[in-house]
């Protein structure tokens, strides 16, 4: 069975990334992805026994929610929207609108926007996707989110909500670098405050962050993987070739505890 596919464009997002980060979840009771974005990482991974999906942005939870809990609803608001930059205008512009309301715009706004952003009209050689393919994500969406928990909490406050032996968490925090609509680029302060809540973490961890020397300085004994990817959408007008350095890390293996069930814990291989 193929799995769910991301509802919303995301800059920064890790679906690339997948074929080298999934082997890289250690055994676990509890899986969190902290940074959701478009949760392309829970949505590949074979389910848990429990999730958290967990972000700031509170119109992105407010849509997971809706997507969750009335998808119907949902379905029906969005279902007739043409892909037109007239409707693009309307959507960013309405105001006063219901919760549902909210989240269907949000989702159209992200799909009609250039990567994503909710700005600019996506201007594209190619055809615009279907609304009955967008329509079908959203289903496919809705049933692998059926017993995961949606969060809408600052990252710390989901560590001491969540953090045991059992625990695997997914971090994709802002990067110390970069211009996107979806989030503010943390400065070095704020990247070297989360490494050091993360490096305590009792759970196991997987990481994903720009490369740069100050970040690899952060998780320095641990396992580093440097990534070279292309460039996303954001930039991909101005630079249509250009790369950026991502680091992969994962807890290192002398501090890994992977759980195993049954009230065990052992060392992670």
């Amino acid at each position: 069975m193929r799995s769910p596919k991301p509802i919303v464009r995301w800059p920064g997002g890790k679906t690339r990334l997948l074929a080298r980060l999934l082997p890289l979840i250690r055994p676990h009771e509890l899986f969190v992805e902290a940074f959701a974005g478009g949760a392309a990482v829970t949505l590949a991974k074979e389910p848990s026994r429990t999730e958290i999906l967990n972000d700031l942005n509170g119109q992105l939870v407010n849509l997971y929610r809706h997507a969750q809990f009335h998808l119907e609803a949902l379905v029906a608001e969005v279902e007739f929207t043409l892909n037109s930059r007239a409707d693009l205008e309307a959507i960013i512009e309405q105001p006063g609108l219901t919760g549902l309301q909210q989240a269907a715009r949000y989702l159209l706004r992200n799909r009609l926007s250039f990567g994503g952003n909710g700005g600019s009209f996506a201007v594209s050689k190619q055809a615009q996707p279907s609304r009955a393919a967008v329509l079908e994500k959203l289903r496919s969406f809705s049933a692998r989110l059926d017993k995961v928990a949606v969060e809408n909490l600052p990252f710390e406050r989901l560590f001491q909500n969540y953090d045991s032996a059992r625990t695997f968490w997914f971090l994709d925090p802002p990067y110390t670098a970069g211009e996107v609509d979806n989030y503010d680029a943390w400065d070095h302060a704020r990247m070297a405050d989360f490494a050091a809540r993360v490096v305590n973490l009792k759970g196991d961890w997987l990481v994903t962050v720009n490369d740069t020397p100050e970040n690899r300085e952060l998780f320095k004994g641990h396992e580093v993987q440097p990534v070279v990817s292309h460039s996303g959408a954001v930039n991909r007008l101005k630079l249509p070739d250009a790369t950026f350095g991502e680091l992969v890390i994962r807890r290192g293996k002398r501090a890994a505890v992977a759980w195993v069930g049954h009230g065990e814990a052992r060392k992670a291989a």
